[in-house]
């Protein structure tokens, strides 16, 4: 309950569930897609080696959820008509060190437009 109090007064949102490694859902059932990075797809992945990744970044983002991330929302839309969103674990973005530990990519959609996704499987 109060983590739940906390988040309401820093105006961000608690996380609920983790949907793949960059997209959660909040406690009031909103998809959130966690903006600035891409993981492998979890749920229809391409390869063998995709789906080992993809499995490895939804398992690094629920161990973030766990030790306290945040949520902060963000204004308007993201694909598949889901909530924007970005989250931070110690002040720092989620997606940056994902990044970093090779379970995703940058992805920066700017002006409509997305960058082609990574090919994991190559």
């Amino acid at each position: 309950m109060m983590e739940y109090l906390r988040a309401l007064v820093l105006g961000t949102s608690v996380i609920a569930s983790v949907t793949d490694g960059d997209t959660v859902v909040t406690r009031s059932g909103e998809r959130v897609r966690l903006t600035g990075f891409n993981t492998p797809e979890l749920h229809h992945p391409h390869c063998a080696r995709e789906a080992m990744l993809a499995k490895a970044a939804t398992l690094r983002l629920r161990a973030f959820v766990r030790s306290g991330a945040v949520l902060h929302l963000q204004p308007g839309r993201c694909g598949y008509g889901r909530s924007c969103g970005r989250l931070t674990w110690q002040g720092e973005d989620v997606g940056d060190i994902l990044v970093r530990e090779g379970l995703a990519e940058p992805f920066v959609c700017a002006g409509g437009r997305c960058p082609a996704p990574r090919d994991w499987c190559s």
